[in-house]
């Protein structure tokens, strides 16, 4: 139900914003949007609704899990452990570290997103005033 939410929201949005609408805005009262935008605007709206849905389905049932009533006489399952053929050898007890993968994970990352943050911190501007929470429009 979750998935279905979001790709609802997801479409909705993909359309407003290849429509060149602007993110992060008020946009309810705008007098510029089309009525074909307002439809996109409604389709976002139901996908949120979904999601909103499924996620409170989803904590009354965490919520149930935790603190609902306990069955007493539950048969204990035992289950049965596949024994190795062989010794393991490792290579080198360093990569039994969990701090030396956290440490490559940290480096894939910083590589993969220093061109992307570099691009953003090059082409990045500031509109003079700012805009107002209440309106699309730059404030002058």
């Amino acid at each position: 139900m979750w998935l279905i939410g979001v790709l609802i929201f997801s479409w909705g949005m993909m359309q407003l914003g290849r429509a060149g609408i602007p993110r992060r805005t008020n946009l309810g009262f705008s007098p510029y949007i089309t009525e074909e935008e307002r439809i996109f605007m409604v389709i976002a709206a139901v996908g949120g609704i979904i999601m909103f849905i499924s996620f409170v389905i989803f904590l009354i049932n965490f919520l149930g899990t935790l603190f609902g009533k306990k069955e007493e006489n539950v048969e204990v399952v035992e289950l049965d452990y596949a024994e190795a053929y062989h010794e393991e050898h490792n290579l080198s007890p360093v990569w039994d570290n969990w701090k030396v993968w956290i440490g490559i994970a940290v480096l894939l990352i910083i590589i993969n997103y220093s061109p992307v943050f570099f691009d953003v911190f090059r082409s990045t501007y500031f509109v003079e005033g700012g805009y107002s929470p209440q309106s699309p429009i730059p404030i002058k």
